[in-house]
């Protein structure tokens, strides 16, 4: 009776596992894709300013989240 909800349990983690690493994988690519976006950008005339000005938006909201939950 043990054994057979251990190896549900196991089953179920491994499922869990597996989709994590699909997770995972998707969002490799989606970052890797914005590197590439973000290199573009750098590239372009005028790219700095706009690598800086997304840096202070992240900057500002992620102050915003945390100064939230402190």
């Amino acid at each position: 009776m043990i054994s057979l909800q251990i190896g549900d349990e196991v089953t179920y983690q491994n499922k869990m596992l597996n989709s994590m690493g699909e997770d995972f994988d998707k969002t490799g690519d989606i970052l890797g894709g914005t590197i590439k976006k973000l290199g573009q950008i750098a590239r372009s005339p005028n790219g700095w300013w706009m690598l800086w000005l997304m840096a202070f938006v992240v900057v500002v909201v992620m102050y915003m989240i945390l100064s939230r939950l402190f």
